[in-house]
């Protein structure tokens, strides 16, 4: 099975199978049809200017600021947490994974803090809030402003910090499970009558070298928990959402799902690329749920090596492979709106399993495409995609050229939210063409905007953020941007933050990355600055070519 990053290990060890010309856009045969083309030259374009030698604190609009940073550079396996709040008085609060030591077991990791007063954000911390080692905090903010982190501990227990409003002590403490061998990468989200109930989904710890064990049938099993007074007692632990469960999967790989809220109303979102896209909601504030398929992996149940003919799957005339599955590449976002109604988007790929002597399955990492769905809607619709910066109907990327992220592809890690009308706005990392390191010889990744003025509906062309108006026009063009997280509150402004630093890729998985300082960036978004569907060029991928390539991720 191809497999998320373990918390314990820092490589996947990627093993090249191939690299061929494959087609140009994923879709199905329901989505947007497009053309095959000729593939023009590839061009490299490249900065001439020297890497910039200390981090810029803020630009010169003042949209984006620096308010932490980090050595450990793995914010996420696959979809990212909630790692941003914003209160009623406008009060800010992020988290992220911090680290500062050099020593590659990172001794000191926990959650990283900062928050605003008075509109400015604090110094950068350089310690961990927790008295222990921790990794992928998620942040919720209950509508009294009590703050609440979940975490992860090396031997697998959750972490629970507390901080009520008006306080400046953090309560630590383990959240309560049965399962044998603990739970891992949690997600979590305020809701609740009262705005004071969490909800909580992490799995239980898989096997392959994380010291877990099968758990009620599956390797990886999703258990749901919730507090109905803020975190300080656990009414429900452990609990298997009817239909999240062994009877329709083998395997849910770690962080490749999302949890949203909004007052009783809540959502679990499961992305795990070898099994069904499927929502599962509640409307009852976590009591009963109901089960939507989003996509329909033809494969049941399916395991690594186990084989399948192209008699199992269905006809898809865009698959790079005869036996390609499409799927989810395991990132995804979902978001409540202001009628209940969940919008979902994650970030389109596929694999195949052709080898059924090796213990692994194959990716495309190369792979383009942001698919967006909602309740009201059949099927998923294609809605983000690369940007062909030059404008020659080709994107001019090569292979080597593509920094990796875990399984994610070249268009990966989306998030989304909502306003109070009927605007959604997604955002994700992208790797761009125009932007190259040379001293790397890759490409960098930036973060791109897109919108609806109309519940999802239409779409507006991608808009990159990391531009010289939002970014200091001095390093705008060395900026590596990734692992997104998107306030849910939204006036006039996109509330983002991310990770940066000025070197494609990361460390765990390319040892040439270098080990350099990360930083969590905020940055504000105006709504004006992001296109909608009356801009021209709305939609125009099937102008696009550009290179696909099949990776194998080892069993590890």
């Amino acid at each position: 099975m191809i497999k998320s990053l373990p918390l314990l290990l820092f490589a996947i060890f990627p093993v090249l199978a191939s690299a061929q010309q494959l087609l140009h856009l994923p879709n199905t045969a329901q989505r947007t049809a497009v053309f095959r083309k000729s593939i023009d030259p590839i061009i490299r374009q490249s900065n001439t200017r020297d890497l910039p030698s200390v981090p810029i604190q803020a630009n010169f609009l003042n949209q984006e600021a620096l308010i932490g940073g980090t050595l450990y550079d793995v914010q996420t396996n696959a979809s990212m947490q909630n790692r941003l709040v914003i209160g009623d008085n406008g009060s800010k609060a992020g988290v992220w994974t911090l680290s500062q030591s050099t020593n590659e077991s990172y001794p000191d990791r926990g959650t990283g803090f900062n928050e605003t007063t008075d509109g400015t954000w604090g110094p950068m911390p350089t310690t961990r809030l927790e008295s222990t080692r921790t990794g992928w905090p998620s942040l919720a903010r209950l509508s009294d402003g009590t703050l609440h982190i979940t975490s992860h501990i090396v031997d697998q227990d959750l972490m629970s910090l507390r901080r009520e409003a008006g306080s400046s002590t953090w309560t630590e403490s383990t959240i309560p499970s049965s399962t044998p061998a603990g739970l891992l990468w949690p997600r979590t989200a305020a809701g609740g009558p009262d705005g004071k109930s969490i909800h909580l989904l992490a799995i239980s710890a898989p096997e392959d070298g994380l010291g877990g064990q099968i758990y009620e049938g599956m390797n990886g099993h999703p258990l749901y928990a919730r507090s109905l007074d803020g975190g300080i007692t656990w009414d429900k632990i452990d609990v298997i959402v009817p239909g999240l469960d062994s009877i329709s999967y083998h395997e849910i790989e770690g962080d490749t799902y999302t949890v949203a809220a909004r007052e009783n109303v809540v959502a679990i979102v499961i992305f795990g690329m070898w099994g069904d896209l499927v929502l599962y909601k509640s409307y009852d504030n976590g009591d009963t749920w109901e089960k939507t398929l989003i996509n329909d992996f033809p494969l049941d149940k399916y395991r690594v090596d186990q084989g399948y003919t192209t008699d199992d799957i269905p006809d898809d005339p865009f698959a790079p492979d005869s036996l390609a599955i499409y799927t989810s590449d395991g990132s995804g976002g979902a978001v409540i709106d202001a009628n209940g109604l969940v919008h979902v988007t994650y970030a389109d790929t596929y694999v195949l399993d052709n080898d059924l002597t090796d213990s692994s399955s194959n990716i495309y990492p190369g792979w383009s495409g942001i698919s967006y769905w909602n309740e009201t809607m059949l099927d998923p619709a294609l809605v983000g995609s690369f940007i062909d910066y030059n404008n020659n109907d080709t994107i001019d990327l090569t292979f080597d050229a593509l920094p990796r992220y875990g399984n994610g592809t070249a268009t990966s890690m989306p998030v989304i939210t909502t306003d109070d009308e009927t605007g959604v706005y997604i955002v994700y990392s992208m790797v761009a063409e125009a932007y190259f390191n040379e001293l790397q010889g890759q490409n960098y990744r930036h973060l791109v905007a897109i919108k609806s003025l109309d519940g999802g509906q239409t779409w507006g062309p991608s808009y990159d953020i990391i531009n010289p108006e939002l970014s200091d026009p001095e390093v705008y063009d060395f900026i590596e941007a990734v692992f997104p997280s998107m306030a849910t509150y939204v006036n006039d402004t996109l509330h983002i933050l991310y990770q940066q630093d000025f070197f494609p890729g990361y460390r765990s998985v390319d040892v040439d990355d270098p080990l350099a300082e990360n930083f969590a960036a905020y940055t504000a978004v105006p709504l004006s600055m992001i296109p909608d569907a009356s801009s021209v060029g709305t939609h125009d991928f099937a102008s696009l070519e550009f290179k696909v390539f099949l990776i194998r991720s080892e069993n590890n």
